[in-house]
């Protein structure tokens, strides 16, 4: 029998500590007001809002629907209306050279306060989402903004937004920003168009003179080129890494980098288009990379590099090294015998359990015939794919259930549940209780504990 184990991003909230009762009953969870069961229940949605928002623009998307239907289900309704207008914001918490090594403790409480600033700050501005990297060592939080819809006036939320930020985290922190704001794009299938155009403009902002402004740098609207990275760009690229097929995907560079521009928008364009590649060798790294994680820091981390480039000649090499790097870990995970990519899946399939997994998005995905996919998961793994799916929700399930601070029909949805009555059905087939009978036993059986 397998046993499903949630990591705490999954888990949204636990508690390690036991507490007492007035009769001096241990109690595995603190008797909770209306407030801290409503501040609870907003803290486990906003951990799942926020990593969902980060698989988003880091990785390859299996469905669009499916992403609208993950958004409506995390209450971000407003990101899946059609043609909404998009921004992106990055800031980056300024430490100052000489307490750069202070301890790591030191360090650690004053990016949670960093975090708690910028949420706190977002919390106040509707259609304002943020979001971060728990992996990341740097200090940088990401706001996804949705623009109004004036065309009357200049569209300057994000701006204002960002000072409004600034102001807080001065006051509060003492200490200063890095801000970058990319390029405005409508609707969701430009969505890491924009998130790219903001590291770069994140980028500029780390590399500006200091004393030489407020630290606040925009991401030029003015070139086509910016918005000309297209869905089928990027299914070429990443099916030239993930053949893997080196010529194809030199080619795909050669065809991407063809400017004719003047010098100085061509060298942005340049930066840009090496950006946004640089989020498709992420995305085919997170899929194959099963064993850890340190391709996907390396690659992360040339960010600097590649916004350094000074022409299309020297993007394409960075890139073309950082492909070979990334063709040679999927030619690993796609070794004879097929043990590599069945833990490949699993461990996508347990990221992503909460969306509408079925096998063949997942063969489409990995390359693989959906017969294949579903023979090498049940040998690999030990259980079918769909029950396996089905483990992570219910296991997703009892915990939320266990916590007590969220509805039925929040539980269904976060576990992946459009419909209440559907997760109610599979829930009670999984344990032998329904969800309300389940959450009663478990508080009953901790009060005897």
């Amino acid at each position: 029998m397998i046993k499903i184990t949630l990591g705490d991003e999954e888990k949204g909230y636990s508690h390690n500590q036991a507490e007492l009762n007035g009769d001096g009953v241990r109690l595995a969870f603190p008797l909770l007001t209306v407030n801290d069961r409503e501040t609870r229940r907003l803290d486990q949605l906003r951990l799942m809002q926020e990593s969902f928002l980060l698989q988003m623009v880091r990785e390859e998307w299996f469905s669009p629907e499916k992403i609208k239907q993950r958004l409506r289900q995390l209450q971000l309704h407003p990101l899946a209306d059609e043609g909404v207008k998009l921004q992106f914001a990055a800031v980056e918490l300024q430490i100052p050279a000489g307490e750069i090594g202070e301890p790591r403790k030191r360090r650690n409480q004053l990016y949670k306060d960093f975090q708690q600033i910028c949420r706190r700050t977002a919390a106040g501005w509707k259609g304002v989402y943020p979001f971060c990297d728990a992996g990341s060592i740097s200090p940088v939080m990401y706001f996804l903004i949705v623009m109004k819809d004036n065309a009357s006036h200049k569209n300057d939320r994000a701006e204002h937004f960002a000072r409004e930020l600034e102001q807080n985290v001065e006051s509060r922190l003492r200490l200063g920003l890095a801000a970058g704001i990319g390029a405005e794009y409508k609707g969701l299938k430009r969505l890491k168009n924009g998130y790219a155009s903001c590291l770069l403009a994140l980028n500029g902002s780390r590399s500006a003179i200091p004393g030489s402004g407020t630290g606040l740098v925009f991401q030029s609207r003015a070139s086509d080129r910016l918005t000309a990275f297209s869905q089928a760009t990027e299914q070429r690229l990443t099916l030239s890494l993930e053949q893997p097929a080196s010529a194809a995907f030199r080619l795909e560079l050669d065809s991407l980098f063809t400017l004719e521009d003047d010098a100085a928008s061509q060298l942005e364009v340049c930066r840009f288009l090496a950006q946004r590649t640089l989020l498709i060798l992420g995305g085919a790294a997170g899929k194959f990379e099963y064993g850890g994680t340190a391709l996907q820091k390396y690659l992360w981390n040339s960010q600097m590099t590649l916004a350094a480039c000074t022409s299309s000649e020297h993007a394409k090499e960075l890139l073309q090294e950082l492909g070979q790097l990334v063709m040679a870990e999927v030619s690993r995970t796609q070794a004879p015998g097929g043990r590599e990519l069945a833990e490949a899946i699993r461990k996508y399939v347990k990221e992503h359990f909460a969306c509408d997994l079925k096998a063949p998005s997942l063969a489409a995905l990995f390359h693989v015939s959906e017969a294949e996919l579903s023979r090498l998961f049940k040998m690999h793994v030990g259980i079918p794919l769909n029950d396996y799916v089905t483990k992570l929700r219910m296991a997703q399930a009892e915990q939320q259930l266990q916590e007590n601070a969220l509805k039925c029909s929040e539980i269904a949805m976060l576990a992946g549940y459009s419909v209440t009555d559907e997760f109610i059905s599979a829930f009670k087939k999984y344990s032998g209780r329904n969800p309300k009978d389940y959450r009663e036993w478990y508080l009953k059986r901790q009060m005897k504990v």
